[in-house]
């Protein structure tokens, strides 16, 4: 009986390790994801950047074009979601008028 505890004992000290290193990795990997994410905010800044030097156009007018831009889409998305719920609503509508 007690080979079973101690062989019990010796598998749950090897998961905790395992867990330990597991949890390290995990954090590594974090680490390295923070790192890619802001490498590309920056590379993609500098390409806007540049762009807005090549056009001439000016910082001012960029960043309006951008705000309205963001608005925009945002209200794109809002009425794309309501069409595809109105859709759905009238093809179960659809479906219960031939049911019925």
């Amino acid at each position: 009986m007690s080979d079973r505890i101690k062989k019990l004992g010796e598998k749950i000290a090897k998961r905790e390790q395992r867990i330990e290193k597991l949890n390290d990795n995990l954090k590594d990997e974090r680490s390295r994801l923070a790192t890619d994410k802001e490498l590309l905010f920056n590379l993609q800044y500098s390409e806007v950047f540049k762009r807005i030097q090549e056009t001439g156009v000016s910082p001012d007018e960029a960043l309006k074009a951008i705000v309205s831009g963001v608005k925009k889409n945002q209200v794109e998305t809002e009425v794309k979601d309501d069409n595809s719920n109105n859709s759905t609503m009238r093809e179960g509508a659809q479906g219960y008028a031939k049911t019925y």
